[in-house]
């Protein structure tokens, strides 16, 4: 996905479930997370993930996981082949 495609999908899931519970970056150094209690709070808890770190690695999560998926079916299939067409002749 090239970054044009990946900011627009941030945008969008920004806008759909709010600044607030996406907490993009710009959100966290421009937003209400610069507060002094807010920061105590982030240091406290280790420090917040910005939204879009959060979605790049649940793409890449997805993407693995529908890759392996994908890969144990085209094995299954593989082998289910070679037992329908027998014993090779020769």
């Amino acid at each position: 996905m090239d970054r044009d495609t990946f900011d627009l999908l941030c945008h969008q899931i920004d806008v759909a479930v709010g600044a607030q519970a996406f907490k993009s970056e710009a959100f966290q150094n421009d937003g209400d997370m610069k507060s002094d209690n807010a920061l105590a709070s982030q240091q406290h808890a280790g420090g917040l993930i910005h939204g879009e770190t959060k979605l790049a690695v649940t793409i890449a999560v997805a993407w693995t996981a529908f890759f392996c998926l994908a890969s144990q079916k085209a094995q299954s299939t593989l082998f289910s082949m070679k037992l329908l067409a027998g014993p090779l002749r020769h």
